[in-house]
């Protein structure tokens, strides 16, 4: 029997085109034959989440965006590097899998590491992904949270590898002075 071909919407919270055209670039550097992954802009919100609000109020799009789209896809992935709000009440429209983009790399860095810590470009961002870890039990496995001084606007205007090397001395230090093996 032939497995069928299973389709996952990939939903940007917020409406940065930009943004969703990269989440698209990296869902199809993964593809392969049996599964399509479609990206997709929320279709009302901010245009990106600095912080409590804007992911509140995105949640909106996303749950809007899920509940029209139920019947089409076999999954939802919520593409914002946090414990987004909107994946529990998701849960709640549908019963296919819906899960965001936080977690799972924290539990890759597990398998690498002992203990890792974030980048994240904005201050604002810090409590939510210090909340987020609480949440999902990761919190005393992350020996920090690094930041970079950058609103999430500023990153669709920065080069790119300007941004890299800004990452790149920000993850050094946290290897040599919090005591990080994976970033």
């Amino acid at each position: 029997m032939r497995r069928k071909n299973m389709k996952l919407l990939l939903i940007n919270p917020n409406t940065s085109d930009g943004f969703t055209a990269t989440a698209q670039k990296a869902a199809d550097a993964f593809k392969n034959t049996e599964t399509t992954v479609k990206a997709v802009s929320s279709p009302c919100g901010p245009l990106t989440l600095e912080g409590y609000f804007d992911e509140i109020i995105s949640s909106v799009g996303v749950l809007e965006m899920i509940q029209k789209e139920k019947e089409e896809y076999d999954g939802f992935i919520v593409a914002c590097f946090s414990n987004h709000f909107s994946i529990y009440a998701a849960r709640q429209l549908t019963d296919k899998p819906v899960v965001g983009i936080f977690e799972p790399p924290m539990l890759l860095a597990k398998q690498l590491g002992a203990k890792f810590s974030i980048v994240t470009p904005s201050p604002r961002w810090k409590p939510l992904l210090e909340e987020g870890l609480e949440a999902v039990g990761m919190q005393g496995d992350c020996t920090g949270i690094r930041v970079i001084g950058l609103d999430v606007k500023e990153l669709e205007c920065m080069p790119e590898d300007r941004l890299e090397e800004q990452l790149l001395e920000e993850s050094r230090r946290a290897l040599a002075e919090d005591g990080a093996e994976v970033i």
